[in-house]
């Protein structure tokens, strides 16, 4: 009996000894982190880029949108400003340039990827981001989104668009929600969600290996023909969504 207490003794030794350790391993991981920032930021001149910026958008004119990232989280919504609002935490700053196609349209490109780099010694790295607000009351003649990496969400309530909505990934997933206008998706390894409010607009979607899934509600099954969905290796659901609650139709 006296040999079994002390082996039971002696587990519990060695469990409390293991928690020490490993509490202590984590204390120098965090140590360690913060010195490893620090250090990068003061040698190679690495920081982490907050900012929120504002670009006007002439509302006699036709837009073209264009925005570009690399590996961060990029969302999208309507918002009631006037101006287009991008507000992000990168490494490094996000580029805006404009330019005038033919005194009726206006093109801006919104973009992250060039030079895009990702330190591993900032302890900021899992909270990249970037989100872009867009007016309602303007006119989009286009926006094409493309991102490497970087999951798409894009809320398109309120968002139309003359010739469209343009969605490309490699890797990242994409997930559109109430569009009501023309869409473009292609990715190669993500998964594409869609929701509907209504179903009006073609929508055709194309994945190599990603899933997609499509929620239509079940008053609109009868126009399911405007949704073009592939993917080679990947499955595609289309399911049906209750709307019998008025709350699911808010123009009503």
């Amino acid at each position: 009996m006296k040999r079994r207490r002390f082996r039971v003794k002696r587990k519990r030794d060695i469990k409390v000894k293991l928690l020490i350790a490993l509490s202590l391993l984590c204390a120098l991981s965090s140590a360690a982190a913060v010195l490893a920032e620090r250090y990068a930021s003061d040698r190679f001149g690495g920081y982490v880029s907050r900012d929120t910026r504002y670009v006007e958008l002439a509302k006699d004119m036709s837009h073209i949108i264009n925005i570009h990232t690399a590996g961060i989280p990029l969302s999208i919504e309507t918002w009631d400003g006037d101006t287009v609002k991008v507000s992000y935490v990168s490494e490094l700053p996000v580029i805006i340039s404009e330019k005038d196609e033919d005194g009726y349209t206006r093109e801006t490109t919104i973009s992250q990827d060039d030079g895009f780099a990702v330190s591993f010694f900032t302890l900021e790295l899992f909270s990249y981001h970037m989100k872009v607000y867009l007016p309602q009351d303007v006119k989009y003649k286009q926006i094409n989104i493309k991102s490497v990496s970087g999951d798409v969400v894009l809320n398109a309530y309120h968002l139309r668009v003359a010739e469209g909505v343009n969605v490309t990934t490699d890797s990242a997933s994409i997930e559109v929600t109430r569009p009501a206008t023309p869409y473009s998706v292609r990715t190669n390894s993500g998964n594409v969600s869609l929701d509907f409010d209504y179903l009006v607009s073609i929508m055709v979607v194309n994945s190599t290996q990603g899933n997609i899934t499509a929620r239509v509600p079940d008053s609109m099954m009868y126009n399911v023909d405007l949704l073009y969905l592939h993917s080679r290796y990947g499955d595609v659901v289309v399911e049906e969504k209750d709307t019998s609650v008025e709350e699911n139709f808010p123009w009503l």
